[in-house]
């Protein structure tokens, strides 16, 4: 008796734990990414340091849920995740000039990594997996509702924010390049749902093609051009899966090329021999000498936007020049152990993707302090984890 009552006690607490971090991936998704105004600073502290002890408690309490440190050592995301927290410590220590500057924004980029560390470890089972996509779907009906008050009434909850402030970016037309991002990723998570489930009835089917629908419509509204052509090319991609029979010796193939065009591409652009006509490439071009005197630890937090005009405006680069070459390399690793698992399960249109957006397409201002893209990067590295934990128990 005492045994059972324990037993339910523990399954209480790992279903408060569970609908504390849905809780919090909703609030990222309206909040510190929303043009709602909530004063995410002190939210950020308060609720996410209880939602990290909640986590740790349950970690230490169910030994089954450890598992996802080891595996997340293994396919690299956590082991990037560490790296960048104490190489971005020294960073930091070494580039403090524009202190006021650096820290909001390291700290932003920390509290959400952190937050998509809690994700990871609080992530046992599938049935925890589809919660938290759930949530992130939520989160995009609540965004549907600001976006349209700002369509047909033109009226903004909130007056944009200074970009050096923890909150710089939002979603919502006061920056439609993070609006559009955040639309690439719940197009992306919807289609794991949709393949998750064992049977979608009629109302699911249209409810999902609506919703692809209306995110490439908002797409176009908010002019983000990136937005469009990667909502195009990722629906193109799902279509060619359903279409074609595409075996893993063809997805390895494309693979290989996309990254070996990809590393051409990070070559030209860290000597600065990109041409100027874009104002993106710009951006890189004005970076590369001050880079390079400091290629290790980069140009610490927030560096990019310090010696620019702007942000680079790209995941990728702004990890390689704010952070150093060795965070960019362990970034990079994570990116190809993810792949490969995902051609394990002959994912072709998620193997696109993953080339896709973290590493080209997302072209968000300040990508690194946004918590939606750890949260669809932590939801992401985690489906092949739970694919693995599927498959075995149905063995």
């Amino acid at each position: 008796m005492v045994k059972d009552q324990m037993i339910i006690k523990k399954v209480q607490f790992e279903d408060v734990v569970k609908s504390i971090i849905a809780l919090n991936i909703i609030v990222v998704g309206i909040g510190s990414a929303s043009s709602i105004y909530i004063p995410i600073p002190f939210f950020d502290y308060i609720v996410f340091v209880m939602m990290g002890l909640a986590v740790f408690i349950l970690v230490l309490a169910n030994c089954s849920y450890r598992k996802n440190l080891y595996v997340g050592l293994e396919n690299g995301y956590l082991l990037f995740t560490f790296t960048w927290f104490i190489l971005g410590i020294l960073s930091l220590i070494f580039n403090f000039d524009h202190g006021d500057v650096r820290i909001p924004i390291y700290l932003s980029s920390i509290i959400a990594i952190f937050f998509s560390f809690c994700i990871y470890l609080g992530c046992r089972d599938l049935k925890d997996f589809k919660l938290y996509l759930k949530a992130y779907l939520i989160s995009l009906f609540l965004n549907y509702g600001f976006s349209v008050n700002e369509i047909f009434f033109g009226k903004h909850i909130t007056e944009p924010r200074s970009v050096f402030q923890m909150t710089s970016t939002y979603v919502g037309f006061s920056n439609q390049n993070n609006y559009a991002t955040f639309l690439i990723y719940t197009t992306i998570l919807l289609y794991l749902l949709y393949e998750l489930r064992d049977k979608n009835s009629k109302f699911q089917q249209l409810l999902y093609c609506g919703i692809i629908v209306v995110n490439f419509i908002l797409c176009i509204v908010t002019g983000s051009k990136a937005g469009v052509l990667a909502q195009i090319l990722i629906l193109f991609m799902f279509f060619v899966k359903k279409i074609m029979n595409i075996d893993v010796q063809s997805i390895k193939i494309i693979v290989c090329l996309v990254l070996a065009l990809y590393v051409v591409f990070v070559v030209i652009a860290a000597f600065g021999i990109l041409p100027d006509d874009g104002e993106r490439f710009s951006y890189i071009n004005k970076i590369v000498p001050s880079f390079w005197k400091n290629f290790v630890l980069g140009l610490g937090p927030g560096g990019n936007v310090i010696e620019n005009d702007g942000w680079v405006h790209n995941l990728s680069f702004e990890i390689l020049f704010d952070y150093g070459i060795v965070v960019f390399l362990f970034f990079i690793n994570m990116l190809v152990k993810t792949i490969n698992k995902f051609i394990a399960y002959l994912k072709f249109e998620m193997v696109f993707v993953m080339l896709l957006l973290p590493i080209i397409w997302i072209s968000s201002s300040s990508a690194l302090s946004l918590h939606f893209t750890w949260t669809f990067m932590s939801l992401f590295t985690l489906y092949p984890l739970i694919m693995d934990e599927n498959t075995i128990k149905s063995e």
